[in-house]
């Protein structure tokens, strides 16, 4: 049905078998009053459970991600938009064709986006850019896990990282929220949520050192972690001398990855992934380049969640001098949430303890506990400033939930693993985010 419509209103728009082109301004109300509704609709749990047609999925989800972002080859047109018709297999198909020039006259109303200068012309074009994303991943967001899953399929097709990182992050935030919830409608909250994403990312070859740096500008975390975990599973079968520049990479990147301002919680999943790779063995704590993304990270960390001087010297003289609040600045957005406050306390905490003790040749990799009070001068500041903020009387600690202090002073003084200390602050410091533990 969805995809019988959406033929019908095509064939209304005058649209022939070689293609058609539209204003600028026609082009985003079929964006957002045709495709992403047709697609929302025909991709939707019900319409799977009715037994919708396969090929129609195809064909909405690949209309759906090409109009994300047309080509700037398309300038060409003097703000004619060409949309193809195509196999279902090309991607971005709609883009591809190189259309006639249109007449000097535009439709009343439209958008030309060839009027003006260069700069005035750039402006315009990255405007309607904006607005074509902005309802695609909008609605890909608010769409179905079926919808998500079709958009990591073929979001590795498309030419431009930024855009393919965004959709990435609008459909894992739809998945997510959708397992999520079925899981606890089940009682079922065992295992990773990242299966079946993964396996829908590599059904198309990825550019995924482009696709990370994407995801560090455009501040995308959950699609930066889906990247994080397609790598990991090259590491094991990797040897440590071509580990250890892997894993680097992956942390360097981790340290400058932001959080968005209205979900600052969704970054933990990758900083927390990050320093799970420095624990590893094969991470050698001599090795100067790692020294150097250790700290890149840890400074980051401190800087992203706003933290003030956490004294005790060591690693902590070059992380809370006065650059880390010109490095605050620069990650934007306003206060960091205090629930990102005491998570970021409790990893910069578990990585000073755990390269202070590989420093001293105890090993055992990412599920060694660690006491954090027998920690250096550093973990031990950041272990009194955790058990402070649950007896503070500032109003942000007060609103956060009570049962990540419920058991604070007792984790701080007993061996822990990472993993214990993910678990226990992803699920107790933001319980909305009930999808965060998996991820």
């Amino acid at each position: 049905a969805p995809a019988a419509a959406a033929a019908a209103t095509l064939s209304g728009l005058g649209v022939g078998a070689k293609g058609w082109h539209l204003s600028a301004n026609a082009h985003l109300e079929i964006v957002s009053r045709v495709i992403v509704p047709l697609a929302l609709s025909g991709t939707s749990e019900r319409a799977v459970a009715n037994g919708k047609n396969l090929t129609a999925e195809s064909v909405l989800v690949q209309a759906l991600v090409s109009c994300a972002f047309p080509s700037p080859a398309l300038m060409a047109a003097e703000g004619a938009l060409p949309f193809a018709r195509g196999a279902p297999s090309e991607v971005p198909g709609p883009w591809d064709a190189s259309p006639p020039r249109p007449p000097p006259s535009q439709p009343g109303g439209a958008l030309n986006i060839h009027d003006g200068g260069a700069a005035e012309r750039a402006e315009r074009w990255l405007a309607l850019v904006g607005k074509c994303a902005a309802f695609v991943t909008q609605g890909i967001a608010g769409g179905s896990a079926t919808l998500a899953l079709g958009v990591l399929r073929v979001v590795g097709s498309l030419r431009n990282e930024r855009v393919a990182t965004a959709l990435m992050e609008a459909a894992l935030q739809a998945f997510l929220s959708h397992k999520a919830i079925e899981s606890l409608a089940e009682a079922s909250t065992a295992g990773s949520l990242l299966a079946e994403p993964l396996a829908a990312l590599q059904d198309k070859p990825l550019a995924a050192d482009r696709l990370v740096l994407a995801c560090v500008e455009g501040r995308a975390p959950l699609a930066f972690r889906l990247l994080m975990a397609h790598q990991a599973q090259l590491l094991p079968s990797l040897e440590a001398v071509r580990w250890l520049p892997l894993a680097i990479a992956s942390v360097r990147a981790a340290a400058r990855l932001s959080p968005p301002a209205s979900r600052d919680f969704d970054v933990l999943p990758a900083w927390f992934a990050a320093v799970e790779l420095i624990l590893s063995d094969e991470w050698l704590v001599e090795y100067s380049a790692a020294q150097q993304a250790t700290l890149a990270i840890a400074k980051h960390v401190h800087a992203a969640a706003r933290l003030g001087d956490g004294g005790g010297g060591g690693l902590s003289a070059a992380l809370f001098d006065t650059r880390s609040d010109a490095s605050a600045g620069q990650s934007g957005g306003g206060g960091a949430s205090a629930g990102l406050k005491l998570a970021a306390r409790v990893l910069l905490a578990i990585l000073s303890k755990a390269t202070h003790d590989k420093s001293a040749g105890l090993h055992g990799g990412p599920s060694r506990p660690l006491v954090l009070l027998d920690g250096p001068a550093e973990a031990r500041a950041h272990a009194s400033a955790l058990v402070k903020a649950g007896h503070s009387a500032d109003a942000q600690f007060r609103s956060v939930p009570r049962a990540f202090f419920t058991a604070l002073e007792a984790m701080l003084a007993r061996p822990c693993t990472l993993a214990e200390w993910r678990a226990h602050v992803l699920a107790t410091l933001f319980p909305m985010a009930v999808y965060l533990p998996r991820v």
